[in-house]
């Protein structure tokens, strides 16, 4: 897996350009669309459940608002739904070269997983920066940060990997994304804290990794401490998830040429 990005860094870096620019630069507003979306939705989302619900984010209140509470933990879900859907369909979208060349189709969920970062990137300083606004300090604790970033990046890889193949064989499994992205968002504890919950469902969260990954970001930019999720075995688990992923996308490719 490795070894087929570092093979072919060049195509990748075009691709990327290629598609930042498709997104965002060649749109009327161009990059001002990184910043608008997550503001739009974290603005959204606190007027709704802050003010009209109540809800507010129990032991976060005395150091940060519910604005700031929600956007660090709702950071590493908008990145993972930018990628599921676009994964589900890279293969697809592409099969015209995939057929008729000898593209390294491996490229594409890395591709997709790598353009998540720039709206990520934006929305940690924005994040950061109303953090700093409201404590007037900054913590040395945010240096952790791009672990907690490559930990978002395994995970949503690994995913990718087996979204971007399985769909080929299982066209639904886009409007099935469709549906549970919106419910993963919800019972992940990220409008609310874990204690807000039911004790049943505090339990079912130990299977959900999104919610170790949310805590993890929220540990670290609005408590400043390292977080309680097992990192080391995160990233353990998440290699093999990612190894297993990319063996199957590479088993399944030439019979995946078939169906596009």
């Amino acid at each position: 897996m490795i070894h087929a990005v570092k093979r072919h860094a060049d195509l990748l870096c075009m691709m990327f350009v290629r598609d930042f620019k498709s997104l965002y630069i060649n749109n009327m507003l161009g990059l001002a669309w990184v910043i608008l979306n997550p503001l739009f939705v974290v603005l959204l989302y606190s007027f709704v459940f802050s003010e009209i619900l109540k809800i507010r984010g129990q032991g976060y209140d005395e150091h940060y608002s519910y604005a700031v509470f929600l956007l660090a933990g709702i950071i590493p879900f908008l990145a993972l739904s930018e990628v599921l859907p676009v994964a589900a369909s890279c293969l697809q979208q592409k099969k015209d070269l995939l057929i008729k060349s000898l593209f390294p189709a491996a490229l594409l969920p890395v591709n997709t997983v790598l353009l998540s970062l720039v709206s990520e990137f934006v929305m940690l300083i924005m994040v950061l920066c109303l953090a700093f606004y409201e404590q007037g300090q900054v913590q040395l604790m945010w240096l952790c940060l791009p672990l907690l970033v490559l930990l978002r990046l395994m995970f949503s890889l690994a995913l990718a990997w087996w979204i971007s193949i399985l769909s080929v064989f299982i066209p639904d499994l886009r409007l099935i994304l469709n549906a549970i992205l919106p419910a993963w968002m919800f019972l992940t504890p990220i409008l609310y804290v874990p204690a807000q919950a039911p004790d049943f469902f505090q339990r079912v969260q130990q299977f959900n990794p999104l919610f170790y990954i949310v805590d993890a970001y929220r540990a670290v930019i609005l408590q400043a401490t390292w977080p309680a999720t097992p990192m080391l075995l995160s990233f353990g688990v998440l290699l093999i998830f990612n190894v297993g992923g990319y063996y199957l996308f590479k088993v399944l490719m030439p019979r995946a040429k078939d169906f596009l």
